[in-house]
């Protein structure tokens, strides 16, 4: 019999890029293929001699140096990541965000990153957030190596609403076996936000907004905001394609 996969499969993501949909489709992926499905973070050190699966999800795992591994890639607008991070961390149960952290040397030694953005005023938060956790996630994003042939590279605004057509192209792409496609792609449908259990059933945590909103940024990023954004990240807008001048 055929093996169902003769090569290993990676997907590197970044926060807020539908980490937590990938990470439920490869799973499940992982047990209709039958290989090991393995997600940073966690023990990496030790990855199987056979085909597997691997979720990198702050795409900080070393890229595989293998010539027979698939690769995918997701960013988003680093806009719509900051908006997206600002509003989950005011509410996640993360223990990192909720409890004081000597790593953020920023804030009082009683003061946790979630009690700070709930503290000060919108505006003032969405320029905290992009100051570190979104910020570290959009350099990243613009430091990414994208000439790498055997990586597919994919934006969540392509991937969200259209998501069976899009798991179709990368399933392929991954040299997934049609038969194996078509019973993961019931399992896309059914994870997506169109189908059921419903998109918001597939999140760890039932108060994150919908993560559907495409150029959100728009309805929270003030004049001072946007001003803040530019200063910072304006050339990694543009790196990553989604303006291609400041005039916006």
């Amino acid at each position: 019999m055929r093996p169902a996969l003769r090569h290993s499969i990676y997907h590197f993501a970044h926060h807020k890029c539908l980490t937590v949909y990938f990470h439920r489709v490869l799973s499940r992926a992982s047990r209709i293929l039958g290989v090991p499905f393995l997600a940073s973070p966690g023990d990496l050190s030790e990855l199987p001699e056979e085909p597997h699966l691997v979720l990198s999800h702050d795409s900080a795992l070393p890229y595989p140096d293998h010539p027979s591994v698939r690769a995918s890639h997701v960013i988003r607008d680093p806009r719509d990541i900051v908006v997206s991070g600002y509003f989950y961390h005011r509410r996640t149960d993360e223990e990192w965000c909720r409890e004081p952290n000597p790593d953020h040397h920023d804030l009082p030694d009683d003061v946790s990153y979630q009690a700070h953005l709930n503290a000060v005023e919108k505006e003032e938060g969405l320029i905290y957030e992009m100051d570190h956790v979104s910020g570290r996630v959009i350099e990243d994003m613009a430091t990414w190596d994208y000439d790498r042939p055997d990586c597919l590279e994919m934006r969540f605004e392509d991937i969200v609403g259209n998501e069976r057509s899009a798991f179709d192209r990368l399933f392929r792409w991954y040299g997934i076996r049609p038969g194996h496609a078509r019973r993961i792609l019931q399992w896309v449908q059914r994870y997506s936000r169109q189908g059921r259990p419903g998109w918001r059933a597939l999140l760890p945590n039932r108060h994150i907004r919908s993560t559907s909103y495409v150029g959100n940024w728009k309805e929270h990023f003030t004049p001072e905001v946007k001003q803040a954004f530019k200063a910072r990240y304006q050339a990694a807008l543009e790196t990553l394609g989604y303006e291609a001048s400041a005039d916006w």
